[in-house]
């Protein structure tokens, strides 16, 4: 007896969709260098798969099922059914000779396949005389878009287009890993866009970014400082772990996992506050300080604090220190990543709209500070610390913050209010929710929103007005709503001044 149809249609579809992702899914891959099967369907991480008969017979049998069962809903799911039941036969043809008679998997599936037509097959051949170093990758995605060979002549034009930065992830990794990220950032461009891909590329290929150290310079400098005695023996502290490569790594296989605006929102707040010049600057820097270091550690020691050697090195190490004192800047990638993926979901689309805004009145980087990146991590740790009795306030503070600095000409004197978040972030990287800055001050007060615009408001007079004391004497009853405590005086006072 025939089993029923499912008379819903959204039942049909929900139904269909578990049997493609249960017996079929698992197809969607391609044969690694020891021919065992890696499947990966989209959106989901690679899994080693041990192809047997009962795999191609379970699978020609749900083929068999979802055609004949779901009618109605499997066109929803597949769009035309007979050419992805086509294409399905054409795989599975191929995979159960190699398992039948026990042989490798072929390569590539390119000359095989009697879909891929004259025109794939020599944009093939050309890409892989041209990139020998992607032979590897363009033979993967031919067994990737399979299924959908349609896709295939856009992938080879992909992977043409962007050879010049993929050659260099892939000499970066092993062979498979170097395969999984690339299908990882082919497939992302398919869903965020090409434009949005080509500066995580850039990114991707940069030769230092595994091994560039990109934050802890201000406290290295000072541990080598204090290292360099009168002995010669001395040990130097070894430099710390380069983390951003492999924080990056992890930021780009979660946003692949997630659908495709949250993915956008990711990627386009990561471009809004790091810059790759960092990576350069940051190179330059390690260089110059261990120029010091080197010079210090091959010189003679004196025996006495008199000794030109003794007084030689003192120099050093104040340049050393110097050095440190003026790092690139900071970024803290762990903390980054965090809070770039926390905003970006779904549920933070309107704080992220307000971030997002507020962000961009900032300069990317000013003074060897990351201003956006800076201020990214302080209303996120702003955000976490407070109850959610506050958060409207916290709204409306970013959104004042923007305003105030929209409307400065004079951007130092304007951030000056902020200058705790700037010096904390620069010399030891901190996130935690930072005191004695206005924003503290008007979040710890039982305030609207109303007085939160009034106080901004009173401060963009304050700056058109240089004449502070008289003009907050004016201002005084509007001040009621403010009650200054004697740490708020001390805050006043030293903005004043």
């Amino acid at each position: 007896m025939r089993p029923l149809k499912p008379k819903k249609s959204i039942e049909g579809i929900s139904r269909a969709r578990m049997y493609i992702k249960r017996d079929l899914d698992l197809f969607i891959g391609y044969p690694d260098a020891d021919g065992k099967w890696i499947s990966c369907p989209e959106g989901k991480d690679e899994s080693e798969v041990i192809l047997t008969r009962e795999h191609i017979h379970k699978a020609t049998f749900t083929i068999n099922k979802l055609v004949r069962d779901f009618p109605k809903a499997l066109p929803q799911i597949v769009g035309d059914v007979e050419k992805w039941r086509e294409n399905y036969k054409n795989l599975l043809e191929v995979l159960k000779y190699s398992i039948h008679n026990k042989t490798a998997l072929p390569e590539s599936v390119v000359n095989i396949n009697p879909v891929f037509g004259d025109f794939e097959k020599k944009l093939y051949k050309k890409l892989i005389s041209k990139n020998k170093a992607l032979i590897n990758v363009v033979n993967s995605i031919s067994w990737l878009t399979i299924l959908k060979p349609e896709t295939f002549k856009d992938a080879l034009v992909w992977l043409n287009n962007y050879s010049e930065y993929l050659e260099k992830i892939y000499s970066y990794y092993s062979n498979q890993e170097g395969l999984q990220f690339i299908v990882k950032l082919w497939r992302l461009s398919n869903s965020v866009g090409e434009k949005r891909i080509k500066t995580i590329l850039i990114w991707a290929s940069h030769s230092r970014i595994n091994d560039i150290v990109m934050d802890q310079g201000h406290q290295y400098s000072n541990l080598v400082e204090t290292s360099l005695g009168r002995k010669k023996t001395d040990p130097i502290p070894g430099i710390p772990k380069a983390r951003f490569g492999s924080d990056f790594r992890k930021w780009i296989n979660c946003i692949y996992v997630q659908d495709s605006q949250t993915a956008k929102r990711s990627i386009d707040l990561f471009n809004l506050v790091c810059d790759i010049s960092f990576i350069d600057k940051w190179e330059d820097w390690w260089h110059s300080l261990d120029k010091f270091i080197n010079m210090a550690k091959n010189m003679p020691r004196g025996l006495s604090r008199r000794n030109p050697l003794t007084v030689k090195l003192n120099n050093i190490r104040e340049k050393i220190k110097c050095i440190g004192n003026n790092t690139p800047p900071v970024v803290k990638s762990k903390y980054m990543f965090n809070s770039i993926v926390k905003w970006s979901q779904n549920d933070n689309i309107g704080r992220y709209k307000k971030i997002y805004s507020a962000l961009e009145v900032l300069p990317k980087e000013y003074n060897n500070v990351p201003y956006r990146l800076a201020f990214l991590i302080y209303w996120d740790k702003m955000i976490e610390l407070r109850d959610i009795s506050k958060q409207k306030i916290i709204d409306s503070v970013i959104d004042e913050f923007k305003k105030f600095i929209k409307s400065q000409k004079d951007f130092e004197s304007a951030i000056k209010l902020w200058k705790v978040v700037i010096n904390s972030w620069q010399t030891s990287c901190e996130s935690y929710y930072y005191f004695y800055t206005i924003d503290a001050e008007i979040i710890d007060e039982d305030i609207d929103q109303k007085a939160v615009r009034m106080i901004f408001g009173l401060l963009r007079q304050l700056y058109y007005d240089k004449r502070f004391g008289n003009l907050l004497k004016m201002k005084q009853e509007h001040l009621s709503y403010y009650a200054f405590s004697s740490r708020k005086n001390m805050f006043w006072t030293a903005f004043l001044s």
